[in-house]
């Protein structure tokens, strides 16, 4: 099998110099993008990307890696995304206070995921911090949400832009209606189930 080399833009995001099977080297923008994709066992956070985002400690870890470079590609296409304050992991009590306001429409939510009694949230609420849900023009805000969309799909995970009660900043590992959320809520899950 023939060798090549990621370019230097992808590797400064990857963190060093990766080498990739010459068939897997992209010819248009957007296949750059599906290259990440073959990256599947990356275990570590890129250190920068932590301590801009520390909210990446209150979530499950496999999850939190994938989350950490949906971040980077995101500041690769130039917006800046933040990790919502009221997102990584919630307890019982925030969950119905967020409800309570109208900015959630369940009780139990991924962000409540533990693993062992100890927090693993396995959704996060991504917003561009210059425009969050309100500003910005609509089509700023709607150019976030689709790439959030785009880069969340190369890990495989999901956004909640099309569900009927939208919430386009949320992500999550599965779609809303797999029946992984029950799963979760009893705790019958395991990081094998996120690959």
């Amino acid at each position: 099998m023939r060798w090549g080399l990621i370019a230097a833009s992808t590797t400064a995001l990857l963190g060093g110099m990766l080498l990739i099977p010459r068939r897997a080297r992209a010819s248009t923008p957007g296949e750059a993008r599906g290259i990440f994709s073959i990256f599947t066992r990356r275990k570590r956070i890129p250190s920068d990307i932590l301590a801009r985002h520390p909210k990446l400690a209150e979530l499950q870890p496999d999850f939190a890696v994938k989350i950490a470079y949906v971040i980077a590609r995101l500041e690769s296409r130039g917006f800046q995304p933040k990790i919502h304050r009221d997102s990584g992991w919630r307890t019982e009590a925030q969950q119905k206070r967020i409800k309570g306001r109208g900015d959630s429409w369940v009780d139990f939510s991924f962000h409540m995921a533990t693993v062992d009694g100890q927090p693993a949230a396995l959704a996060v609420d991504l917003i561009d911090r210059r425009w969050a849900w309100e500003g910005g023009t609509a089509a700023k805000r709607a150019s976030f949400w689709n790439a959030l969309r785009e880069e969340a799909a190369v890990e495989g995970y999901h956004t909640g832009l099309n569900w009927s009660n939208p919430d386009p900043a949320h992500v999550q590992p599965w779609p809303a209606h797999s029946g992984m959320l029950a799963q979760v809520e009893a705790g019958n899950w395991s990081a094998r189930d996120l690959a």
